[in-house]
C-alpha cells in the first residue's frame, strides 16, 4: 500500500471518528467538544496531539508522490504550525475562539448538525474508498 493511500485512509477515518457522532447525538457531541477545550491545559494537550499529527502528515507527504503527497505535506505543515502558534503559545485565545464556534453551533438545530455529520461521514468514506481501492 502506498503512502498516498495510507494518508487518504487515515484522514478519512479521522473525519468519520470526529464528525460521525454528530449524526447520532449532536448535543452530546457539542458538549464533549466544549469539555475538550475547557481549560488551557486541555487546549495545550490537544495542541500537542495536532502538532504530532501534522508533523506525521508532513513527513508522509514528503515520502509520497503526486498531488496527495503535496497536499499532505502542505496541510500537515499548516496543522503543525497552527498547533504550535495558536494552541501551544496562546491557549486562552484559542479557548475563547472555540467557545465562540461552539456557541454558534449550539444555536443551530439538531437536524442541521446531523446533516453536517452525514456529509462529513460521506466525505470520510469517500477518502477511505479512494485510499483503499483507487490509489
Amino acid at each position: 500500500m502506498s503512502t498516498s493511500a495510507l494518508i487518504c485512509i487515515i484522514v478519512g477515518s479521522l473525519i468519520i471518528v470526529g464528525r460521525g457522532p454528530l449524526v447520532i447525538a449532536p448535543a452530546a457531541t457539542l458538549a464533549f467538544y466544549r469539555r475538550l477545550f475547557a481549560t488551557d491545559l486541555q487546549v495545550r494537550v490537544f495542541g500537542v496531539f495536532l502538532l504530532a499529527l501534522g508533523a506525521g502528515f508532513a513527513a508522509a507527504g514528503r515520502a509520497a508522490t503526486g498531488v496527495v503527497g503535496e497536499i499532505a505535506l502542505i496541510g500537515g505543515a499548516a496543522v503543525a504550525l497552527f498547533a504550535l502558534a495558536a494552541m501551544l503559545a496562546f491557549p486562552a485565545w484559542m479557548r475563547s475562539f472555540a467557545d465562540g464556534v461552539f456557541d454558534v453551533a449550539s444555536a443551530m438545530d439538531s437536524a442541521s448538525l446531523r446533516v453536517m455529520g452525514v456529509l462529513a461521514v460521506l466525505i470520510g468514506a469517500a477518502l477511505i474508498y479512494v485510499g483503499g481501492w483507487v490509489l
